[in-house]
């Protein structure tokens, strides 16, 4: 007997029916529901993510708000859940219609906007979000520093007009307050805009703010962000990469002063980019002294000066609301009692969160208009008017306007708020532009990337360098949605850093988050069973820190995925064997290495395809990640806990970060590469893989290994170094060393004769006034500084520094220890110049990071110091550079 199949229960149909003639019979009074989740950063906006791998995120408030004038029903609020699943909110009994949602700032992260979001007039009535909170510039948490410092410092390149808002994570507890301050250049840099204090009450995230214009910065410069704890501050650090990603790919990291080897420090940097002007941001942290409350306020408001053209959004703290609905409206000024004079577009109910949340209020754009430079009195009160608890701050952080109670200016004090206006007409709708399906094809000195987008573009182009910061560009194909940039002049089986940068009219421009690729190498591999496609280990030795499941593998590839070793196939074109590992429930890290004759001297380029997944949320500290990384032991040991190990960076080889378009959380096989120079007949080269804590599943995998070795180009004089491509490995011998990187950032090395000089890159301090042999990669920065970058010491000997060469101004060499003198200026910026006369302007740039005393402006100095280059071709200019207080010396003005 063939029984019918029924598409709809008798239950579901009277359900049905009942709810269409409930909705007939209440038409307006229908309650809707806004729900959604939110979700974690994950420091790109490249790609959206899967919920599978992104972090719910907890304690954020949302506001709804309906269009028009005091929409009753037509608002709410909620507070998205700690519990699963973690970052979840529901905003009940809201009438159908159209409506704007604020998410309101938390931590370290700024507040977000959504416009013309509909709950629809039909069954069921229900409105659904998912919000993904991304940033440009965001670091995601993986270690800890181990030791406390008094100053950390993070650069980054402008990509906004101001700064508004820093979080960062650090480890302090009821200590001292985090000093924050905005640098130009680098962490000794002028200071920008005012210092703002980061109170520790507990171990979390938590950020100091600035309005609009405080901070001002330009597009394309270097900034630098200084974290300052008198006692010593203890943070969080990016100790990993992303697929061999970095998450501040224009900026480095500095501990007190001194450039680091681990970082980037993991912070948020905001700028309103997003067409939408913090235009009142002041602070927001609840602690015992700030913010401060008023009681048994009627009337609370926050004057202004106006930027943008339409208010979009306000932030408040309140309490003893009653649980009643709350009325934001926007007046011309505040009036005798504070109840606002002539209203200016329509007021709005908003739903109160007390005490433990924020809460606020959304306008469309265009219902508030405003008149940039206007003063304007934005009021907030309870619907019945009775009394409410307000919270502000009281260190007159902003200087636009005031705080009001009751009609009644408070001096020094403004309103805890966020209060955002329209850059523009049409800016707060306005979108990125789409990066899609980057791909790459390399070859061994060229590399072909390719890229889609959603629009006809106007500008594309790729940064790439050895390193990063990037050191090249190179213009891609634009004018349609395929792009294309072929790189050359690379060097074989070499690692390098890239990203993709796409522009259109009518859209914010949008950068790919940094990616790597390596060249093929020109020589053949001198490993023995790369790929362990013998089905054997041999001549590899496995090895094991914390125990697991480790073993060989045999799954090769398939489209459908299936089978495999708990999803992790070999590679597609990469055999059928590989190396993994897996655990459940508890830690695990192993490897294999493989030892192989070496010449010493030689560079030896070690690199393995490597793939990690885990089951734990992802983002928090390194020890619940699961990562790899690979490393060379130049003197031929093979104990992977030996000092004499070169590692390469910890790589986070899962598709958490959507390599492709359509990420999907799963092990993705990641190149991971490390160079290192043999000091020995052998060397040994590890791959390693696993976690550092107990997780609920780890798995990994490795295989298709490739070494090379490189020889260096002796190169006589340093000067010879133009006739040579970047990336050429060379060695110089014979130079002296007349700056180290302790003090000025850098090695720098120059000819005994004192003719020229150059830039020396390395994990190594060099000993300044010693004679030396360096090895390294011929670069160029992006100012034309010629460098030495990956170089290492092989020998070095007393011997005597060269006299500080005398110059004007206007004829210094990059490269050279020199002595200039004249009077110091400074400008607008606090930049200092000695100006001989031979140079138009205010002189000579000096870098005074090194300092400890600033020289006295409008005294005689001699200055000494090596000389670089900095900005970007071809807006570049030159800098003397001391490198300490010695190299600064007053005389008079007949010198």
């Amino acid at each position: 007997m063939i029984t019918p199949r029924r598409n709809l229960s008798f239950r579901s149909l009277f359900l049905l029916v009942f709810a269409f003639v409930f909705a007939v019979c209440l038409g307006a009074a229908v309650a809707g529901t806004i729900k959604g989740r939110v979700y974690k950063p994950l420091w790109s906006n490249y790609t959206t993510g899967h919920e599978a791998v992104w972090r719910g995120y907890a304690g954020i408030g949302v506001s709804a708000v309906k269009d028009g004038q005091l929409q009753e029903a037509g608002y709410g609020a909620a507070e998205t859940w700690a519990g699963e699943p973690v970052g979840y909110f529901e905003i009940p009994n809201v009438v159908p219609g159209t409506y704007n949602i604020l998410f309101h700032e938390k931590d370290e992260y700024t507040r977000h906007l959504m416009f013309g979001l509909v709950v629809p007039t039909a069954y069921p009535w229900t409105l659904e979000i998912e919000r993904v909170i991304k940033y440009r510039d965001v670091t995601t948490a993986m270690t800890w520093d181990p030791l406390p410092r008094g100053t950390w410092s993070q650069s980054f390149v402008a990509k906004g007009n101001w700064v508004t808002q820093v979080g960062v994570q650090q480890a302090i507890e009821f200590g001292p307050d985090v000093r924050v301050t905005i640098h130009e250049g680098g962490p000794a840099g002028p200071q920008i805009g005012p210092a703002r204090m980061i109170p520790t009450v507990v171990v979390n995230a938590s950020s100091a703010y600035w309005s609009a214009g405080e901070v001002p910065t330009t597009p394309g410069k270097t900034y630098c962000v200084n974290f300052y704890v008198p006692t010593g501050l203890q943070t969080f650090l990016a100790g990993a990469t992303i697929q061999g990603g970095v998450a501040y790919p224009d900026g480095q990291t500095w501990r007190d002063f001194e450039l680091s080897s681990v970082g980037p420090v993991r912070c948020t940097i905001h700028q309103d980019t997003d067409g939408i002007i913090s235009v009142v941001n002041t602070k927001k942290t609840n602690s015992a002294s700030l913010p401060l409350a008023y009681t048994s306020v009627r009337v609370a408001g926050q004057t202004f000066t106006a930027m943008g053209t339409s208010l979009l959004s306000c932030s408040c703290l309140v309490g003893n609301t009653g649980g009643t609905k709350m009325i934001a409206a926007l007046y011309e000024n505040p009036g005798p009692n504070g109840e606002g004079q002539n209203q200016v577009g329509v007021a709005k109910y908003f739903k109160p969160i007390d005490y433990n949340n924020r809460s606020g209020c959304i306008w469309k754009p265009g219902e508030v208009p405003i008149i940039p430079g206007n003063t304007y009195y934005l009021k907030i009160k309870r619907a019945d008017g009775q009394p409410f608890t307000i919270y502000y701050v009281n260190e007159n952080e902003y200087q636009g306007g005031k705080f009001y109670r009751d009609g009644v200016a408070q001096d020094d004090a403004d309103l805890s708020t966020t209060i955002t206006t329209e850059a523009f007409p049409g800016s707060a709708t306005m979108k990125p532009v789409r990066i899609t399906n980057i791909q790459v094809s390399r070859g061994t000195t060229t590399t072909v990337i390719t890229w889609n987008t959603d629009v006809p573009t106007t500008v594309d182009y790729v940064d790439w360098g050895a390193s990063t910061p990037y050191s090249s560009r190179t213009v891609a194909t634009s004018g349609g949605t395929s792009h294309s940039a072929t790189l050359t002049g690379l060097q074989p089986n070499q690692l390098y850093h890239y990203r993709v940068v796409s522009k259109a009219d009518g859209k914010f421009d949008s950068y790919s988050r940094d990616f790597v690729f390596a060249t093929d190498p020109d020589k053949p591999n001198t490993l023995s069973n790369p790929g362990f496609e013998t089905g054997s280990l041999y001549p590899w030795v496995a090895y094991t820190i914390y125990p697991g499941d480790f073993g060989l593998r045999k799954f090769p590839w398939t489209p459908s995925g299936d089978p495999s070793f708990f999803g992790l196939q070999a590679r597609n074109g990469g055999g059928s064997w590989f190396y993994g590992g897996v655990t459940n429930g508890f830690k695990n890290k192993g490897g294999v290495y493989q030892r192989v004759s070496a010449t010493p001297g030689e560079e030896m380029c070690f690199r393995a395809w490597m793939a990690t997944w885990q089951s734990d949320p992802v983002g928090g500290m390194f020890p619940y990640n699961s990562l790899a990384r690979v490393g060379i032991d130049p003197t031929g040991g093979t104990d992977p806990r030996s000092p004499t190990v070169v590692w390469g960076p910890w790589n986070a080889c899962q598709d958490i970060y959507a390599a492709t378009e359509e990420g999907n959380g799963k092990a993705y096989w990641t190149e991971c590469f490390v160079t290192a120079t043999a000091i020995a007949n052998h060397v040994t080269v590890f791959m390693e893989a696993g976690s550092e804590g107990d997780m609920r599943w780890t798995l990994w995998g490795m295989d298709d290994a490739v070494l090379t070795s490189a020889s260096a180009q002796i190169v006589d004089r340093i000067s010879d170094l133009a006739s040579y491509a970047n990336g050429v490995l060379v060695r110089l011998s014979g130079k002296i060393v007349t700056g180290s990187g302790f003090e000025v950032g850098a090695n720098y090395i120059e000819e005994p004769d004192r003719v020229c000089g150059i830039r020396v890159e390395s994990q190594a301090d060099f000993p300044r006034g010693f004679r030396v042999t360096v090895q390294g990669r011929k670069g160029t920065k992006a100012s034309g500084e010629p460098y030495i970058y990956n170089a290492v010491l092989l020998s070095e000997e007393p011997s005597v520094e060269p006299g500080k060469l005398a110059t004007l101004a206007k004829s210094v060499k990059p490269g050279l220890l020199m002595k200039v003198a004249g009077r110091i200026a400074v400008d607008d910026q606090l930049n200092y110049y000695v100006n001989d006369g031979s140079l138009p302007g205010p002189g000579l740039k000096i870098r005074t990071d090194p300092l400890f005393f600033l020289p006295d402006v409008g005294a005689f100095y001699t200055i000494a110091g090596v000389i670089q280059l900095e900005g970007a071709e071809p807006d570049v200019r030159a800098v003397i550079c001391p490198r300490s207080d010695d190299d600064l010396y007053r005389v008079s003005e007949a010198y």
